[in-house]
């Protein structure tokens, strides 16, 4: 955590949490450190949609192409 928790100050003064009370509070909040790293993108499968043509048109005339 390079930022005061609070969002006040000087970033550029911040310091990071000590590792014990980060570990403490990671246990009362009860977060788990990743265990891994992020996945790359083209690692993904991601199914076909299941939204027929219709809807597919119309979610697209909504939102756009994009």
């Amino acid at each position: 955590m390079d930022m005061l928790w609070s969002g006040w100050g000087d970033p550029a003064k911040a310091t990071p949490l000590p590792d014990t009370v980060t570990a403490l509070l990671r246990d009362l909040l009860g977060v788990k450190p990743r265990g891994t790293g992020p996945v790359e993108l083209e690692d993904i499968d991601v199914p076909e949609s299941p939204l027929t043509a219709a809807a597919h048109r119309a979610l697209r005339d909504a939102v756009g192409d994009e």
